[in-house]
């Protein structure tokens, strides 16, 4: 196609079933490639190149101006530059690239950063223009859409510091919650997510049902990144320069390989501390919420407060584990170095 700017293939999993967090990985990204992707693409919507498994034409890329670095997500950029030159892009499912998987938690947090950050550059850069050109409507809104994918997390946050301030008016006015009585329904909307994690398996050939309790999870994981997404978030809008951090990768494919002691370790995100306050906040309103009888908020707040309980587990857990793996390997090297001999 002489208008096709990039074709963009299908992310594998090298390490898929390294662990719960590798696996869960793989489903989240599982269900952007094989629905929202190909959907976009089935649909003459706009759709990204995701920074590799794909190949550009020279040409689209030029008349696009390059690669720039002004925002930490290079590749969405220059997507998204080169549709708005009036070029087109395709997307082959079928052909799969296999790629590792962050297995530390640390590198994933990071990894997760640095799109969030990257996607809110790329909307305040990129949304007036599209709003302000001659696209048609329905593609403006799904741009928009999809540039602020990663606000969800941001509505959970807020979420999460609302229902506190519900349950204590509810407390004291118990009317209070009849007013909420018909936005019962969009509490339908949580379900979206696991729609879309359970038909990408399904498109994919996999065994959807065996996957259920992992989708279920994979909420979890989402609101364990809120904190993370919000500073991305108020780093893009303050503007501030960003630097790009690699995504420390080891090379692992089974769950027999050890990565800890290996010398490309992140320290721990002091940004545990907010995650600790707002688990133990959502644990307070989790407790109001079940003695009130507020049974949709007790679940909401469950959710929180396991996920930011685990991202805070998983952080410290695994960066004490590494720190003693380190530690062993320098002293094991240490017994096994010979003792230089001395000759006059």
């Amino acid at each position: 196609e002489p208008g096709a700017a990039f074709v963009q293939a299908r992310w594998g999993h090298a390490n898929r079933g390294f662990s719960l967090l590798t696996r869960l990985q793989a489903l989240s990204i599982d269900g952007h490639f094989a629905v929202e992707q190909a959907g976009r693409w089935a649909s003459g919507q706009w759709f990204n190149f995701n920074g590799t498994a794909g190949v550009w034409r020279r040409a689209a890329l030029e008349d696009a101006g390059g690669w720039r670095d002004g925002t930490l997500t290079e590749d969405l950029d220059l997507s998204y530059r080169s549709h708005l030159a009036g070029w087109r892009a395709a997307y082959a499912g079928g052909i799969v690239a296999p790629a590792e998987l962050p297995v530390s938690f640390n590198a994933y947090r990071r990894q997760q950063h640095r799109w969030a950050r990257g996607s809110f550059e790329c909307a305040f850069l990129h949304l007036p223009t599209i709003w302000r050109g001659p696209v048609p409507l329905a593609r403006r809104v799904q741009a928009t859409l999809h540039l602020t994918g990663y606000a969800i997390h941001l509505l959970l946050l807020a979420l999460s510091l609302v229902y506190p301030l519900l349950l204590g008016a509810a407390a004291r006015y118990p009317e209070v919650f009849s007013l909420f009585g018909l936005m019962a329904i969009f509490n339908l909307t949580s379900l979206a997510p696991t729609v879309l994690f359970t038909v990408a398996q399904r498109q994919l050939g996999r065994r959807w049902v065996r996957e259920l309790p992992t989708i279920l999870a994979l909420s979890g994981l989402g609101a364990g990144m809120m904190v993370n997404t919000a500073r991305a978030a108020w780093q893009a809008f303050a503007g501030r320069p960003g630097v790009f951090e690699r995504t420390p990768k080891f090379g692992v494919r089974h769950r027999r390989d050890d990565w800890r002691h290996l010398r490309y370790q992140l320290g721990i995100d002091r940004i545990v501390v907010v995650e600790v306050a707002l688990a133990a906040l959502n644990g307070v309103s989790l407790a109001v919420a079940l003695s009130q009888g507020s049974w949709a908020i007790a679940i909401y707040t469950a959710i929180f407060c396991v996920g930011l309980s685990s991202a805070v587990a998983l952080t410290v857990g695994q960066t004490l584990r590494t720190a003693i793996a380190a530690r062993r390997a320098r002293a094991s090297a240490a017994i096994r170095r010979p003792t230089p001999t001395w000759r006059s």
